[in-house]
């Protein structure tokens, strides 16, 4: 069975977004240049752990933001290098006061050249909003974001 590039980013969609309840938020976006279709016999995917951009350190509020920026930059070089199609990306952060208060999903796409986002918002607080994402380099039809019921400590 061959599966179309949408029926695989669905797919990716719903076991990067998990479970039970619509997120509370979804950031999607594509830059103007960027691929309509995979044309290619074979997709590439790539998942990984983002870490909220603190590497192997305890927790992401005792590292600097510029610390921070190098550990996404050294993310980045990896999904440049690996040229998968899509990115599946977990502890993913938007703008959060614990990580350095900018979007690393961004920063990710810009700087490994992945021109279409999303991004599910599945953990919002006053100090930190994070959740998964997905990177490609194709148009990303209609994503959707599923998340687990909040608990402790992310509630």
């Amino acid at each position: 069975m061959t599966l179309g590039f949408r029926s695989v980013c669905a797919a990716l969609l719903a076991a990067c977004f998990a479970h039970a309840s619509a997120a509370d938020t979804l950031r999607s976006a594509c830059a103007d240049d960027v691929r309509q279709t995979i044309d290619a016999p074979v997709l590439r995917v790539l998942t990984l752990n983002a870490s909220h951009g603190r590497n192997t350190a305890v927790n992401q509020v005792l590292v600097s933001k510029k610390q921070t920026y190098a550990n996404l930059d050294a993310i980045a070089e990896v999904l440049s290098l690996t040229a998968a199609d899509v990115v599946a990306l977990q502890e993913a952060d938007a703008p959060s006061i614990w990580s350095g208060k900018f979007d690393h999903v961004a920063h990710l796409a810009d700087r490994s050249g992945y021109g279409c986002i999303a991004h599910g918002l599945h953990s919002r607080s006053w100090m930190s909003t994070y959740g998964t994402a997905l990177l490609s380099s194709a148009e990303l039809h209609e994503p959707a974001s599923i998340r687990f019921q909040p608990s402790p400590p992310s509630k």
